[in-house]
């Protein structure tokens, strides 16, 4: 069987795909991702900014409060 209007067909087709594409997920992750075992390690209160710098390194960014 002959399609009668392939270039119609064509253009639904692409459109039909763009349109579908734009509803994919996009996940993306930010910043470093924390180990659960050294974050099992602090403790809030008793573990010392020095200690949690060693386990996962300076933080990248530093607010301008305390």
């Amino acid at each position: 069987m002959k399609n009668k209007h392939p270039k119609q067909f064509l253009i639904t087709t692409a459109v039909a795909s763009f349109l579908l594409y734009g509803c994919e997920s996009n996940v993306t992750t930010h910043g470093t991702q924390l180990n659960d075992n050294a974050l099992a390690q602090i403790t809030p209160g008793k573990t010392r900014i020095i200690e949690a710098e060693a386990l996962f390194g300076p933080p990248s960014v530093e607010g301008a409060f305390d």
